[in-house]
């Protein structure tokens, strides 16, 4: 194989290798990393194989911000006053 530009070649080392199986992260850890911007502002619990996510306060424009950053998780707002949360079910 020679560069197209110069005519030189190019020397290719290619190695096999055995693929690792991925550890599967857990749902918590996931978005514990995706709301870490927030952890001051909110709770995170774990709730079996779901994950709940607890406002400490009114968080005013915090939220939508916040509920952005968890929309890749499909969560579900459950509104209910001073106990208001988003519930982020484990997938299969």
């Amino acid at each position: 194989m020679e560069c197209p530009h110069c005519n030189k070649p190019i020397i290719l080392n290619a190695t096999k290798t055995e693929l690792r199986k991925s550890e599967k992260v857990p749902l918590i850890e996931m978005v514990q990393s995706a709301a870490k911007k927030w952890k001051d502002d909110i709770d995170i619990l774990k709730d079996g194989s779901d994950v709940v996510v607890i406002p400490n306060a009114y968080l005013g424009d915090t939220w939508h911000k916040l509920s952005d950053a968890l929309k890749s998780f499909n969560p579900e707002w459950v509104s209910e006053g001073k106990e208001s949360r988003w519930v982020i079910k484990a997938r299969a």
